[in-house]
C-alpha cells in the first residue's frame, strides 16, 4: 500500500519535472530510527507541524514557546509517537519517539 502510495506520487512530481526525473530506492538497511532525522528536519517538523522529537528521556519542549511539556497520552497515532501538551501555552505537541 505504501509503496503504490510512493510511486503514484512520484509519477505526479516526474510529470512535473520534465528532464529531470525522479528516482527512489526502497533500502532493506539500515532500519529507519528515530536518530536519522536530521537537526533542519527537526526544526521544519517543530515549525511546521508542532512535532517534537525525543530521544532518550530527556524532556520535550514545546516547539511553540520552548517551555516544558506534560504527556497527556503515552500512544499517538501511532506506537512510536506520544501527545503532550505545552504547560505554558496549552498547545498539543505530538512526540515522536525511539
Amino acid at each position: 500500500m505504501i509503496a503504490a502510495d510512493v510511486r503514484q506520487a512520484v509519477a505526479a512530481v516526474d510529470d512535473m519535472a520534465g528532464p529531470q526525473a525522479v528516482n527512489v530506492r526502497w533500502l532493506a538497511s539500515p532500519a529507519w530510527t528515530i536518530d536519522r532525522v536530521t537537526d533542519y528536519a527537526r526544526q521544519a517538523m517543530a515549525r511546521e507541524f508542532t512535532v517534537a522529537i525525543r530521544i532518550g528521556r530527556d524532556p520535550v519542549p514545546c516547539p511553540r514557546c520552548g517551555a516544558d511539556t506534560a504527556e497527556d497520552s503515552m500512544f499517538g497515532p501511532s506506537r512510536c509517537r506520544a501527545v503532550h501538551v505545552c504547560r505554558s501555552c496549552t498547545e498539543v505537541v505530538e512526540v515522536m519517539r525511539a
